[in-house]
């Protein structure tokens, strides 16, 4: 079996602390973009399983992000349809990859802070000015509720196929007594992770690639059983006809 990890560029320095998976960056693509870009380059032959790291991009949006534009803003936009629209790219890509007898696990998603983000942005003059600074604490409230909602149905996705989810969002989105804060100094830039956390995250994902690897050699040997017996039973069954004969 071969293992992968493929991701946005919140993942640039994840690689070298997986060594046990084929590590490679898409910057600012959608998890749906990541499973379509798998399903082109992944090898044909063998079982493989996939561990995406990614959904920033799917649940913001890059305002003006024509190269020829002086401005660029990143926001949140609400949608009602956002949990479905995740959903449906979890499937999708998890029906993509299936000719590649690849099964996609999806990491959780960690926050971002807006606000941090765009400013350093400005600051570094990668945009001439932001156009909705009044409204980033309005759309971080929305952008979390949407994450904790997210990372709930990706768990759910995963459990249903019978894979243990890395929980990369709980160093930044930490649950207490049922009220959550969020670690936003633990990014270098509001989006991308500090040394420590890539440590954290990696840890997630090495944990559960050691448990995963476990369970798929479980289901195997199981699987593997459960032909011996029916093939015996068959077997068996066709010898008693015989003789009977």
């Amino acid at each position: 079996m071969s293992t992968y990890v493929y991701g946005d560029s919140r993942a640039r320095h994840l690689k070298e602390h997986i060594p046990m998976a084929v590590s490679k960056l898409f910057p600012g693509k959608t998890i749906g973009q990541i499973t379509d870009l798998a399903s082109q380059q992944l090898p044909k032959s063998g079982k493989k399983l996939l561990y995406v790291v990614g959904g920033i991009c799917n649940l913001t949006t890059k305002l003006n992000s024509d190269a020829s534009s002086t401005y660029e803003e990143v926001v949140y936009q609400a949608s009602p349809s956002v949990l479905f629209d995740y959903h449906f790219q979890m499937q999708s890509g998890k029906d993509l990859l299936a000719h590649k007898d690849c099964v996609p696990i999806y990491c959780t998603v960690p926050t971002m802070s807006l606000q941090s983000w765009n400013e350093i942005r400005l600051n570094q003059r990668k945009t001439s000015y932001l156009q909705f600074e009044n409204n980033y604490p309005q759309m971080q409230e929305e952008l979390n509720n949407t994450i904790n909602l997210v990372n709930q149905k990706i768990v759910q996705f995963n459990n249903h196929n019978g894979y243990l989810t890395p929980n990369i969002h709980q160093c930044i989105n930490k649950c207490k007594r049922g009220k959550y804060w969020y670690y936003y100094n633990r990014f270098v830039d509001g989006v991308h992770p500090e040394d420590s956390v890539v440590d954290i995250w990696a840890h997630q994902i090495n944990s559960a690639i050691i448990e995963n690897h476990k369970r798929l050699i479980r289901c195997e040997n199981a699987r593997h059983r459960y032909r011996q017996i029916f093939t015996n039973a068959d077997n068996m069954n066709l010898k008693v006809r015989v003789s009977r004969r």
